[in-house]
């Protein structure tokens, strides 16, 4: 405030011309392999379904049946369509399209379910909103679970949760905001950053960048806490940020838990000691969940989600045999997982 307005722009430009330097490369190297001019990303479309349809949740749902995204032509090649919606479109309507025609083809579709169900899209964005700041974590690519299994805790038990962390930073954000200028920009940062993920969906690694905002809103509460100003009573003016930051992380909202979680870690598990050559544990741990299934410890339901889960897991396992020398087992587990997810590209 104090330096002037010329000394706020030459601030402001430098600013602007770090966060180019950081975006430019990969603007190119989209552009190069995809043939348009895509600075960030084009999957908003997509990923805007995802939150808005028929099916969803709040957080990560397959939309696109038992089309996985694994085809062995075309997997991890850069620009391909096996990740974003694309092979499905493709396969199902006959059509190409780019990637830029592709996010809209998505939002179009998003944006009329959303029309019509104004107050199941309400409810909807409610709930993510809650899933924010939930004391459950909603895995889609790693699983923090995994860590703490095959290395060791993660982090305090209890103190070290989310649940934690949710009523000391609403505290601190119920507080913050007469603090001062600096308190006010992380009020705004942790709810613009919630805000931005209601139109999608809700995963871990997308509440991730809440936790750096929060933890300084937390820090806030604290210090409050420890260090009441002018006589005032801290805790009767933290107790109702507390009060709300506790109730949405105790909120109930979709999640993974008993067997079905026990099952989702060790399938996954046994994938990833199949990545590192690791067959024979690979094969004890699909076994688990494989066992699981048979015994029926886990409901199941007709969605995309749960036949594309079973389906992997049985294919997972028919790999894991086959590196054994187990050819009869493991032709048995494919046919089972053909079976199970028969729109797979994968299984079959």
């Amino acid at each position: 405030a104090s330096a002037g307005r010329r000394e706020a722009l030459r601030h402001a430009g430098a600013l602007a011309l770090a966060f180019a330097l950081v975006c430019t490369p990969a603007a190119f190297r989209n552009a190069r392999v995809s043939g348009e001019w895509i600075p960030f990303t084009y999957n908003a479309g997509y990923n805007l379904y995802v939150g808005n349809n028929p099916i969803a949740n709040g957080s990560f749902r397959s939309v696109t049946g038992t089309h996985d995204i694994t085809d062995a032509r075309v997997a991890n090649q850069d620009g391909g369509i096996e990740g974003d919606g694309r092979r499905y479109i493709e396969e199902s309507q006959g059509v190409h399209l780019g990637p830029s025609a592709s996010s809209a083809w998505w939002a179009k579709r998003a944006l009329a379910w959303m029309s019509a169900n104004p107050a199941h899209t309400a409810a909807l964005w409610l709930r993510k909103a809650a899933m924010v700041w939930s004391r459950h974590e909603s895995p889609q690519i790693e699983n923090v679970d995994e860590f703490q299994l095959l290395a060791g805790p993660v982090g305090l038990p209890w103190l070290g949760s989310f649940a934690v962390l949710s009523a000391l930073a609403m505290a601190g954000l119920w507080t913050g905001w007469r603090r001062g200028p600096h308190e006010r920009f992380l009020v705004g940062y942790v709810v613009v950053t919630t805000l931005a993920l209601l139109p999608f969906f809700v995963t871990d690694r997308y509440r991730h960048h809440v936790v750096p905002g929060a933890l300084l809103l937390a820090a806030i509460a604290v210090d409050a806490a420890l260090r009441p100003r002018a006589g005032r009573a801290p805790w009767g003016a933290l107790a109702p940020g507390a009060a709300l930051g506790l109730a949405l992380a105790l909120w109930p909202v979709p999640h993974l838990s008993g067997s079905r979680y026990a099952l989702s870690l060790a399938g996954d598990v046994g994938m990833r000691w199949l990545e590192h050559g690791r067959a024979d544990l690979a094969v004890r741990e699909l076994g688990r969940a494989v066992a699981m299934d048979v015994r029926g410890r886990v409901r199941w339901t007709r969605t995309p989600d749960d036949s594309l889960q079973r389906g992997v897991l049985y294919y997972n396992h028919a790999r894991a045999l086959t590196r054994l020398g187990r050819d009869a087992d493991a032709l048995a587990s494919l046919r089972l997982a053909a079976e199970i997810a028969p729109g797979s590209r994968t299984i079959r």
